[in-house]
């Protein structure tokens, strides 16, 4: 699977793009629900997508909202967030974001 480390380095721009929205910008999504959920606001889905597709594709839309699904499914927002900015310190994305990837990449 030559695409596989491609498509993580896509979604790592995208979580650090969703985790770098300035918060005056119009694209700053409010990252605090009102009520405890499983899924995100639709602004950092709409922005992580948005993103993921303009750096990969039109074609990979579906992977990209395959894998904002299953990000969801695996972290709260607080973890998700916090990934980003572990990632913008340097750190390396976790090893279930490999199994993401698989995962939605069999699902295509």
């Amino acid at each position: 699977m030559k695409r596989h480390p491609y498509l993580l380095s896509v979604i790592s721009a995208c979580l650090l793009t969703v985790v770098s929205v300035p918060k005056g910008s119009s694209q700053a999504a409010d990252v605090t629900p009102e009520e405890p959920t499983s899924t995100y606001p639709p602004e950092v889905v709409q922005i992580y997508v948005d993103n993921c597709v303009m750096r990969g594709g039109a074609e990979i839309r579906p992977f990209c909202a395959c894998t904002i699904e299953k990000i969801q499914e695996t972290y709260t927002l607080q973890e998700f967030l916090e990934i980003g900015q572990n990632l913008q310190a340097g750190k390396k994305a976790p090893r279930n974001f490999d199994q993401i990837i698989t995962t939605c990449l069999e699902d295509l």
